[in-house]
């Protein structure tokens, strides 16, 4: 009989943890007039957000701004509807969308109802209130939501990989968290969307498009950016060797013994990357002679 691996052993732990969450959740207690249709609303926002998920650069890992339709679910239906919407969102698009294998199904749909489940209760544990009827919104108890939810996303996300790439866990979680800020900042669109959805319950959704698609441009022209900062050096180098093809592949693997050293020193991701990049370079100047 095989052994289990570790990321088989982590996926089991995060699935009992979410089976745990969802037995555990009152689908009663915030039941009120229009409740359903204020989940298949959040239900059909929180799909074309995942529809509209763009890739990150570790691995097969991707992203989008379906967190913020998230968040207002704990604001707009309570913690058991908003981890039923977050759990058919992610199976769904994780079987239809991305046709990945059962064991990162599993995954990344248990992840997603922890991280929903424990932000909405934390949310009502510092004093959040819920409604559909009503926006009151309490700011500390929102960003403790907030805070509690990218952790609880990035880091499973970044033990997960890291278990699966035998990589450092303090690596991984730097490279999926690379815009933790700027996500924690567009966090705030759930409110507009809560107050939007409260004040005009068939229109506000519609409203709020508008600035979710300028959200979701701005993350995809970054990561955009980023691709063809990487592509330019790819053909620097290629320039290089060129000129010298005594010395072919010598940057690329000069990157490499750098990034691994880095590694062992315990640098953060960012300062592997920027000392992997520069050790790419060490040779631009031989583009001149």
């Amino acid at each position: 009989m095989r052994k289990p691996s570790s990321i088989e052993l982590f996926v089991v732990a995060e699935t009992v943890l979410a089976i745990v969450l969802l037995a555990g959740a009152d689908w009663t207690r915030y039941a009120a007039p229009g409740l359903l249709p204020a989940v298949a609303t959040l239900l059909l926002m929180t799909l074309l957000s995942e529809a509209g998920s763009y890739r990150l650069r570790v691995g097969t890992v991707t992203s989008s701004i379906v967190f913020i339709p998230y968040l207002a679910a704990a604001m707009l239906v309570g913690p058991a509807w908003a981890i039923a919407i977050a759990g058919v969102t992610n199976f769904l698009a994780e079987t239809v969308l991305r046709r990945k294998r059962a064991l990162k199904v599993i995954h990344n749909t248990s992840k997603e109802i922890l991280a929903v489940g424990s932000a909405a209760y934390l949310y009502l544990a510092l004093g959040g209130h819920v409604s559909l009827v009503a926006f009151n919104p309490v700011v500390p108890a929102f960003l403790g939501a907030v805070v509690v939810f990218f952790s609880l996303n990035q880091g499973t996300t970044a033990i997960a990989i890291a278990l699966s790439t035998r990589t450092r866990i303090r690596e991984a979680w730097g490279r999926v968290g690379d815009n933790h800020l700027y996500d924690i900042a567009s966090s705030s669109m759930a409110l507009l969307l809560t107050f939007l959805y409260v004040q005009l319950p068939l229109w506000g959704p519609i409203l709020v498009v508008i600035p979710l698609l300028l959200i979701r441009h701005n993350y995809w022209m970054t990561l955009r950016f980023e691709q063809e900062q990487r592509d330019s050096l790819v053909l620097m180098v290629k320039s290089i060797e060129a000129r010298d093809p005594y010395t072919s592949g010598h940057s690329v693997r000069v990157s490499r013994f750098a990034r691994t050293v880095a590694e062992e020193m315990g640098l953060s991701a960012k300062e592997i990357d920027q000392i992997a990049t520069a050790a790419l370079l060490h040779d631009v100047g031989k583009i001149y002679q």
